[in-house]
């Protein structure tokens, strides 16, 4: 009996795996994939390791702050240079996290009309929304990149820890110059995507 259950589950199992492979050959793509969709995965990936960078960062911060308080408050000898690790290293990970919130779409927003939209004046809102994001994170990450040539030029360094600060705003400016990259990416897409959509 026990074995009879066993080959009807898994006569079952197998004819389910099938079908869900033939759905999935029906449903798939008449085309391969071209350049824009190769460098929308691209730029997914390439995110998502900068994420990664992001939160070591954010971790490597806060143990050097739980250490700092333990050492301040039982020793009386606070780490040097505590506020250059925090400044700084909070300023990388924000700029190493920010690509991955914009490709994956989960940044604050609220939806107040778009909600009530069709697909397709949904799809062209976010497009715009995601072009003016471009355009102001873009005017940031110049003001970023000329402020990194200047610190440069008169050679700053880092309050306590002596360490020149120019090669870290370079490293946030190309951030947020990855955030431009990555918005023009999900807005192209999400046009496609509802004309497609409207289309088929």
């Amino acid at each position: 009996m026990e074995r009879a259950a066993r080959g009807s589950m898994a006569q079952t199992y197998t004819e389910n795996k099938v079908a869900m492979q033939q759905v999935a050959e029906n449903h798939a793509p008449d085309r391969p994939p071209g350049r824009f969709c190769r460098l929308q995965t691209f730029s997914q990936r390439a995110s998502a390791v900068s994420a990664i960078v992001g939160m070591l960062i954010i971790a490597l911060v806060m143990i050097f702050t739980v250490c700092d308080v333990v050492m301040r408050f039982t020793l009386s000898r606070p780490l040097a240079g505590a506020v250059d690790v925090m400044t700084y290293g909070l300023a990388l990970a924000v700029a190493a996290v920010m690509p991955w919130g914009f490709a994956k779409n989960s940044h604050v927003s609220v939806d107040i009309l778009s909600t009530t939209l069709p697909p397709r004046p949904r799809a062209v809102l976010d497009c715009a929304i995601n072009l003016v994001c471009a355009i102001a994170i873009g005017a940031l990450a110049w003001r970023l990149w000329l402020l990194a040539g200047s610190r440069r030029a008169s050679g700053d360094r880092m309050w306590i820890l002596q360490f020149e600060t120019w090669p870290l705003w370079y490293a946030v400016a190309a951030g947020f110059g990855a955030c431009v990259f990555v918005c023009l990416i999900v807005a192209v897409s999400r046009i496609s995507e509802a004309f497609e959509g409207s289309a088929s």
